[in-house]
């Protein structure tokens, strides 16, 4: 587009994104008025990249309080990527170890989000992610579990949640979280076991 250009828009979704449904079909209309360049997040300092990526985490809070939580996730996922374009090799100790606390908290966001989604692999990799740089992590250990008992993967549910219960044996949503798993694991059992006779039958 020039200056003073007008171009018109036609969207149909094709799956749901917060407060819109699929198939809803829109249209908008926007005149480019000016235009200036930017830099790009390669050219930018990692100071600057960690106020980018700090203010999407922010954005993207607001969003999954308002209940608006693919919103949410995208700018989360835009602010670990901001973050993950920048080189730790050359930004001072302090700055690493911003970078990485807000690596985590990112990805603990991004899994949230997910969870709510039903999205369970995709949730249990981001919890993964954080184990690996903080195997005693609470929210990633009880995400994961939660993300394994979800998909019917009983044993690495059990894995996290035996954990989650060892680092806080007194933690009400840990202990309701075994509690579920309990009852799926048995249910699940059951109707193995049912399965099994018939076949002997």
């Amino acid at each position: 587009m020039k200056c003073g250009e007008v171009s018109c828009f036609k969207i149909q979704l094709d799956k749901d994104l917060d407060t819109l449904n699929h198939l809803d079909t829109f249209q908008f209309t926007i005149k480019l008025i000016s235009f200036s360049s930017n830099l790009e997040l390669y050219e930018r300092s990692f100071p600057d990249l960690l106020e980018i990526a700090s203010q999407l985490k922010v954005k993207a809070g607001e969003c999954f309080k308002s209940r608006k939580t693919h919103t949410a996730a995208v700018l989360y996922v835009k602010a670990l990527k901001v973050l993950i374009s920048g080189s730790l090799s050359d930004c001072a100790p302090e700055e690493r170890e911003r970078s990485n606390n807000l690596k985590t908290v990112l990805h603990l966001n991004i899994a949230a989000c997910q969870l709510k989604r039903e999205l369970y692999s995709q949730a249990w990799h981001n919890c993964s992610a954080v184990l690996e740089r903080q195997p005693d992590s609470i929210k990633a250990l009880y995400r994961r579990g939660k993300s394994s008992l979800m998909m019917n993967d009983f044993d690495e549910a059990e894995k996290d949640i035996l954990a989650l219960l060892r680092l806080d044996a007194d933690n009400k949503d840990s202990k309701e979280l075994h509690g579920v798993w309990l009852k799926k694991r048995t249910e699940s059992n059951r109707v193995l076991g049912s399965r099994l006779r018939n076949m002997f039958i």
